[in-house]
């Protein structure tokens, strides 16, 4: 029982870190930090969007797959390769298009459920989407109507 309030005290410490100019005052309660996972989802974008345009400058399908969501969406059902194929690297116009869309600045939003995603442009129909899910980016497909 003695040792509650030294343990209140450390954690207080560890929680907050105060101002240089109040750096001798009591910790406040309201501790305000970045939540665990905005932080994460933050510093894990880089690498992925990194990761993401060399495997498709590379036209490296494999890896392209295994950075795209199970629940890829593309509005008409097809599979992460099957898209690949028809609407990515079916000929030089369609990857020049798609290579295009890579271009485009990319954008945060929340999903319904709070989640974060990304688009490229403004998150209009046939801009790209990444969803953050399980602690890691995927690419979700084709933003639809």
């Amino acid at each position: 029982m003695q040792y509650r309030p030294v343990l209140f005290i450390v954690l207080l410490v560890l929680c907050c870190k105060p101002s240089p100019a109040n750096r001798m005052a009591a910790p406040a309660v309201h501790c305000k930090q970045e939540p665990l996972a905005k932080t994460t989802a933050a510093a894990k974008w880089n690498p992925f969007w990194k990761a993401f345009t060399e495997a498709f400058q590379a036209k490296d399908k494999n890896k392209i797959a295994a950075l795209t969501s199970p629940q890829f969406y593309d509005g008409g059902g097809a599979t992460i390769e099957q898209w690949l194929d028809a609407e990515v690297f079916a000929n030089d116009k369609t990857y020049t298009h798609f290579m295009a869309l890579l271009k485009k600045p990319v954008n945060s939003f929340k999903g319904f459920d709070g989640s974060p995603y990304k688009a490229t442009g403004k998150n209009k129909s046939g801009d790209l989407f990444f969803e953050y899910k399980k602690g890691q980016w995927l690419f979700g497909g084709m933003v639809g109507d």
